[in-house]
């Protein structure tokens, strides 16, 4: 049993890199099999609730994001937050990523109901941000120029 989970970990992790390199290309389908291959392997060896899970969660969201499928993209990254809210808390760093993730896909969305909840997400986002990691650290920098850029032309 050992060594078919370790091969299984394995797997997973060779199936996220190819997604990985797939999604960089602009290969989306080809990526979204290998992000699904992985996911079924984290499901079977990790369960349902655990970080690396949430992890291929947030790969499928990005990719979803990319494809400009945003409610995907929006089911997906917020899979991958629930479980980052339990595994790791509200105010860990991988949760205030996720938040900023979602805060962008809202504003992407443009429903006027949705930007409000994206605007809010990403200074949640970048409050802990600059809490743990500083002011100065490229992700904290990249959501604020992210919201900063969407209320410039918002408000132009």
């Amino acid at each position: 049993f050992f060594f078919q989970a370790e091969d299984g970990i394995r797997d997973a992790q060779e199936s996220r890199g190819l997604g990985d390199v797939y999604k960089r290309q602009g290969e989306y389908d080809e990526a979204l099999k290998y992000y699904k291959k992985c996911l079924a392997v984290r499901e079977l060896n990790y369960g349902t609730i655990h970080i690396e899970t949430s992890k291929t969660y947030n790969n499928m969201g990005v990719l979803f994001y990319y494809q400009k499928k945003y409610d995907s993209a929006l089911k997906f990254a917020r899979k991958g937050l629930q479980i980052q809210e339990i595994k790791l808390g509200k105010n860990h760093v991988d949760t205030a990523v996720a938040y900023g993730n979602i805060g962008l896909i809202y504003l992407t969305m443009e429903q006027s109901n949705k930007v409000d909840k994206g605007i809010q997400l990403l200074n949640l986002s970048i409050s802990i941000l600059v809490e743990k990691l500083g002011a100065n650290h490229p992700n904290v920098v990249f959501f604020t120029s992210k919201r900063d850029e969407f209320l410039n032309n918002r408000n132009s």
